[in-house]
């Protein structure tokens, strides 16, 4: 019934394949000075990144898709801005809103955008590897050409903001970037999915408290009990608060049909 809705198409389309297509060729540009090969290396992802975009944008025409389901909420069921902002589901309506609302792209753009997301997180990680191997070229690369990979990190959703966020924290931990660095991908992974971050946070506690030289067995027996106690009472609210949201999405939309 609203299918013509997924599939129009108009010229900002055309302007925002043009930026993406730009925006790869900038990142390739980053990995010039290291060596050519890494920069031709990378358009080759960009381009296959961008080929399982097509892909499953015409897939989820077709078949049961999250992507089709987040742009028609916010295409014909959301009014307000402030009234999507929240956790999981509704952080995807979030972010949705200004790009069908405000800047009226169309289904196949916004399916660009969060696919340029996703690419991010193969910047990040070609990044890191080159920098773990000493510049050194390596076949193990080419697991970044994996189209499972592509497939499932390039669709309007949560799964590219998620990948993007990951990696961009990874990368700014690697790196020993400044704190205003992790801001963004935290943020990202916080409102995407609350429980990743809680866990990511716990693997650096446990890494930097638990495991560093720097602290005696005592203390650190003292701080794994801490943590154990921390998991055992934020994890039944961090559940509550899921399916609080859950009930917040299913009620808001079943009142709107209902009018």
């Amino acid at each position: 019934m609203y299918k013509h809705i997924l599939t129009q198409h108009t010229l900002l389309d055309v302007a925002v394949l043009l930026l993406y297509l730009y925006g790869i060729l900038l990142l390739a540009r980053k990995f010039r000075e290291i060596h050519p090969r890494y920069l031709r290396f990378f358009l080759l992802i960009g381009v296959e990144h961008l080929f399982f975009t097509f892909s499953y944008y015409y897939y989820s025409l077709g078949n049961v898709a999250d992507s089709v389901g987040y742009y028609r909420t916010v295409y014909f069921l959301t009014d307000s801005w402030k009234d999507v902002f929240g956790q999981g589901t509704l952080f995807i309506y979030f972010t949705l809103y200004p790009l069908i609302k405000v800047l009226h792209l169309t289904y196949l753009s916004c399916f660009l955008v969060y696919s340029f997301i996703g690419l991010l997180g193969f910047y990040y990680l070609l990044k890191m590897a080159i920098h773990i191997n000493n510049n050194h070229w390596s076949n193990w690369y080419y697991i970044l050409l994996l189209p499972n990979l592509h497939f499932w990190t390039n669709a309007l959703g949560k799964d590219s903001l998620i990948f993007y966020g990951i990696a961009g924290i990874t990368y700014c931990l690697y790196f020993k970037k400044k704190w205003i660095s992790f801001l963004f991908p935290v943020l990202v992974v916080g409102f995407v999915r609350i429980h990743v971050l809680f866990f990511i946070l716990i693997a650096l506690a446990i890494n930097y408290f638990i495991l560093s030289k720097k602290f005696r067995t005592g203390q650190r027996i003292l701080m794994a009990a801490v943590f154990i106690l921390s998991i055992y009472l934020l994890f039944p609210f961090l559940h509550s608060g899921w399916d609080f949201q859950k009930k917040i999405v299913w009620k808001s939309g079943l009142n709107r049909c209902r009018m």
